[in-house]
Formats: structure tokens, sequence, C-alpha cells
């Protein structure tokens, strides 16, 4: 397993490239503020999906939401397809842990709304939006309203919407940390043979060790708070996987390894 901190590809494949990004936020009017981010700086080809992984507050969620365009940095750049971003677009769609929908909206209408908000036709925006519903597998539940949904079946039609709207990239910020485990298994089996359909470029937020190695090509470990690249580790398992490479020595082994090379990060850290 490589675990270089300065792995750079040498791919001229990119899409989003993350250069130098430091974060701080203002304390009662303290213009250095907290640092949050020191340094960040990583490649995500084309494509590929891509875990983001650190210890509990190191600052995923806002490098997130600095490569979603809903935070300025400090200092420091974030690039696709090598422009500079300057705010959101609809090239980067964002699934969060809370799942996001319209309480007043059924499934199949939030599924729709991004394609609403664009302008198109109401018979070619309801095709695309059954489309996607099919492939999270909520056909028969267009019609419900969240409230008659359960948390797997909300962020199903989270992950649709994401999709309906045909963005290049998809950035996740620990889109299965409020199910239960069994739900969560099941999910992230369903995101890996979307994934594998549609190949579209993810990045996932996560803390949870062995949800980022069955999913990811690429494991980005964060040091503790202010966040930096401690290691940038390839993936090398092979695809499509099914949950049986769970018992695989090689899942083990470098599971194994994330979790020593994230515990030396939150040793200190009273929650762990």
């Amino acid at each position: 397993m490589n675990l270089n901190p300065n792995r750079q590809i040498e791919n001229s494949d990119l899409k989003i490239e993350v250069v130098d990004l430091h974060m701080a936020y203002p304390i009662n009017g303290n213009s250095i503020g907290a640092k949050v981010l020191d340094g960040i700086s990583f490649s995500v080809k084309n494509g590929s999906f891509v875990s983001v992984l650190g210890p509990s507050g190191c600052g995923k969620s806002t490098l997130i939401k600095i490569i979603a365009g809903l935070l300025l940095p400090t200092q420091g750049i974030v690039k696709v397809d090598g422009n500079g971003i300057k705010g959101p677009s609809s090239d980067r769609t964002v699934i969060f842990q809370e799942y996001g929908l319209f309480e007043w909206k059924t499934v199949i209408e939030n599924v729709e709304f991004g394609l609403k908000a664009k302008g198109m036709p109401k018979s070619a925006r309801l095709d695309i939006a059954q489309k996607y519903i099919d492939m999270v597998h909520l056909r028969g539940s267009e019609r419900k309203y969240p409230r008659e949904l359960s948390g797997g079946m909300k962020q199903r039609a989270a992950i649709a919407r994401a999709l309906a709207v045909n963005p290049e990239c998809i950035l996740m910020d620990e889109p299965f940390s409020a199910l239960d485990s069994q739900t969560r298994l099941l999910l992230q089996e369903e995101i890996l043979e979307i994934w594998e359909v549609t190949r579209k470029t993810i990045l996932l937020i996560t803390h949870n060790v062995e949800e980022a190695v069955f999913l990811s090509d690429r494991i980005i470990l964060l040091s503790n708070i202010p966040a930096r690249v401690s290691h940038d580790i390839n993936v090398d398992l092979p695809r499509p996987r099914s949950a049986n490479l769970r018992f695989d020595r090689r899942y083990r082994d470098i599971a194994d390894c994330l979790w020593q090379s994230l515990r030396s990060e939150v040793k200190h850290d009273e929650h762990f």
C-alpha cells in the first residue's frame, strides 16, 4: 500500500485540483482566527472515487464546502477541469448527511427540482427523474413525501436528485453516517453500482475507515486540526467490489494500516 503524503498524479485527465488550501475562521473579530486547514493539496482523476478520511472535527466538511464553492478559503485555490472555481455550480453537486429534501415535495418532485430550475420541459424532466429513481431502487415511492420514507430511502432520493442534473462531480459529506449499520452497508454497495454505471467523479468525506477502503480508488488521510494531508493512499483492490471483499486479507491489511495511521492522529483526543 502506497502511503506517500506527497504523491502527485502524473495524468493530464484531472477533474479536481486542490492547491495549498488554508482556512481560518474569525474569532471575536480577530481576522486571524482559528486555523482549520493548513496547506491542503491533492488532485482527483476524472471518473475516480476518492475518499477524504480524518479525525472527527479536523475540517473535512469545511474542505468539501470549499470544493463545492459554498465557502471561500483564506488562501489557496480549487480547480475543476483546470479552471478556478468562483462559487457553486451545476457541475458539482453535494449530498449531505441531512438529506436536504424539501419536505413539502414528493420524491419525484424533489428529484426533478434541479431540472425544473434549469427550465427543462415537464415531460423531459419527469423521464429523467424516473430514470434515476429507478436507479436508486425507489420505484413505487415516487408520490411519497420525505416524512413517509425511512432514512435509507431519503438518502436514495437525495442521490437520485444529485444524479438527475448530470453533474461532473458528486461531493458526498458523510452521507451514510446517520443510517443504521445494515442500511449503511447496503447503500455503500448501491453507490458503487451507480458509480460503475455513471463513472462520475466522486469525492467522499468520511470518518469511517472500512467505508473508505470499500468504496475508494484512493484515500486522502488528513491530520488532526489544523488539517494537513498526512498520507495519500492507493487502494489496490479489484473492482467490481461486493460485500465479500470485507473478508479479504488485503482489505483487512489496508483497513488496519489506515486505522493505525488515524489512531496516531487522534490518540490524544478524549473522544477516541
